[in-house]
């Protein structure tokens, strides 16, 4: 009975294509208590107006929650914010913050599913200014293309696994029928929920 030989050939994995997607989490669960009416609701954009401002936001996935104040306003001057917050790994005491137009002031906490960030914070300025909130979680993929050439150089047909390893671990796999004699063309793109570096490796199983 002949037998066939497999080997793979021509691997290319390319560089690793990121993509950012930053989830806003608590635009609509700020309670505002306006400085001048003396009113409490809901705020439903994250544009704050001058006024008073409480959030509370319990996370449903681990990950480095970012908290952004950016002026954006027409009027072109500085916006004043007092900050307080508690979270996991530290609380935020009393801060006061200038920041000027077209600037923006961020925060960086480490949240594990589960725990809770809240907090309290006032904007201050002229009436017809305020400041752009909002807790973000930054989350990256990477998408990395690869492709490779499955060569039979037996005389029989013959079945290849082939491997996607990433810091040794396969996160893909696919098999494909080798015809005796014959090269085989092939690729894909594997997508990683994170942005870190990593080794990748492709293989047969």
């Amino acid at each position: 009975m002949s037998e066939s030989t497999l080997g793979i050939l021509n691997k290319d994995i390319e560089p690793a294509v990121r993509q950012w997607d930053n989830k806003s989490l608590i635009v609509t669960q700020v309670e505002y208590i306006d400085y001048w009416k003396g009113n409490s609701t809901v705020e439903e954009s994250a544009l704050m107006h001058i006024g008073s401002y409480s959030f509370d936001y319990t996370a449903n996935e681990s990950g480095m929650y970012e908290i952004y104040f950016f002026n954006a306003w027409e009027n072109q001057d500085p916006v004043s914010i007092s900050l307080e917050y508690s979270a996991p790994q530290r609380d935020m005491k009393a801060q006061s913050l200038s920041i000027p137009y077209g600037s923006q002031t961020y925060f960086r906490e480490m949240i594990e599913s589960g725990e809770s960030i809240g907090g309290n914070f006032n904007v201050t300025g002229h009436p017809n200014q305020g400041i752009l909130f909002t807790l973000l979680l930054p989350k990256c993929t990477q998408s990395i293309p690869f492709s490779f050439t499955l060569a039979n150089t037996g005389q029989a047909n013959d079945t290849a696994n082939v491997q996607f390893r990433v810091d040794g671990k396969p996160v893909w796999s696919n098999n494909y029928v080798v015809e005796a004699s014959r090269l085989r063309p092939e690729g894909g793109t594997v997508i990683i929920e994170d942005c870190i570096e990593h080794t990748f490796n492709l293989d047969l199983a």
